[in-house]
């Protein structure tokens, strides 16, 4: 059962790739009738797909013909994508800059406003090291230090409604109130075996033109290694290249 529907699922993705190929700079309009004709699909499948698209946004039709054409939420995918892109043009120098003078570790952490996204690495050379596989998978903002960065970060009411959605016991909600209010103190946040066991981080945020937090930058490796003395030396690193990262950001943005 469950490989007929995953096969389902394949064969709808492959539909929805074959129309999305036929539109272009010269092809910006096209009917039911000439998408079946160009992709050998009937046209109830066609017709199928094209509400589906149009539903989500990533389509729209044209209430004179009838035709369809990209949606708005492509362009908006599309600025998503070229933020990312600036953010690895500005980000990776510095991060590799980074992972240079602490061989360990460096990964980018982009908040979307409801969760975080690691974005890209630069990884250690160490043969024992830290490794993103959850690269482009958006994560919850507790635990972990990028997600403390992130919630002190805040607005107050902002962060007291993520806070009651984590759902924590009274203990776990006390230390990480307490975690929060020391991150606001220092501008950074340590985790030793919170989201992922044996694995040690330090963060830091990275900022817009309207003093938000829109990224954080974090080193993390081994906790045999990344001793919580280890993190603390790291933060006279880490502090300068997130600043760093913000001006840059700013400044491309501004021109």
């Amino acid at each position: 059962m469950v490989s007929i529907e995953n096969d389902f699922i394949l064969q709808s993705i492959k539909n929805i790739d074959k129309i999305l190929q036929l539109f272009s700079k010269d092809v910006t309009e096209l009917g039911v009738s000439e998408i079946s004709k160009a992709t050998q699909l009937s046209k109830s499948t066609v017709h199928r797909t094209l509400v589906s698209l149009k539903n989500i946004g990533l389509l729209k039709q044209s209430q004179a013909t009838l035709k369809y054409s990209l949606g708005y939420r492509i362009l908006y995918l599309s600025n998503i994508l070229q933020d990312q892109l600036n953010y690895q043009d500005i980000a990776l120098p510095i991060m590799r800059d980074l992972r240079d003078k602490t061989n360990e570790t460096i990964a980018f952490h982009m908040f979307d406003g409801s969760r975080r996204i690691c974005l890209f690495q630069v990884e250690s050379n160490h043969e024992l090291r830290r490794t993103y596989t959850d690269i482009g998978k958006p994560l919850p903002l507790y635990p972990g230090s990028p997600g403390k960065v992130i919630l002190a970060n805040l607005k107050s009411h902002e962060r007291e409604e993520f806070i009651r959605s984590f759902n924590l016991d009274a203990e776990s909600e006390r230390i990480l109130r307490e975690e929060i209010e020391t991150t606001i103190e220092k501008g950074y946040a340590l985790s030793l075996s919170e989201r992922t066991r044996g694995i040690a981080s330090i963060s830091a945020p990275v900022f817009d033109a309207s003093d938000q937090v829109v990224a954080v930058i974090n080193i993390s490796g081994p906790d045999s290694r990344v001793t919580k003395e280890k993190l603390n030396e790291f933060k006279d690193l880490l502090i300068p290249a997130t600043k760093k990262i913000t001006e840059k950001m700013i400044f491309k943005n501004n021109f």
